[in-house]
């Protein structure tokens, strides 16, 4: 899906993000949003979506076991 020509969303799986460095990667005209895996090594989703595009993180509780979502 294209933006003016951009992509209006950027979706990566596997990231191994945690805490433990700023993985606060800014991608000029798009916002972050992650999920991490913090009690297990590796796995964890980020989303970076176009900033003229409303949207909200939705906290939807807890996950079942083995499923990430953002």
């Amino acid at each position: 899906m294209l933006c003016n020509n951009l992509l209006c969303f950027i979706a990566i799986t596997e990231t191994w993000w945690d805490n433990s460095h700023d993985w606060h990667a800014v991608i000029d005209g798009y916002r972050l949003f992650r999920k991490d895996r913090p009690t297990r090594r590796g796995g964890g989703v980020a989303v970076y979506v176009r900033e003229q595009l409303e949207c909200i993180e939705l906290g939807l509780g807890a996950s079942e076991e083995g499923v990430e979502s953002l």
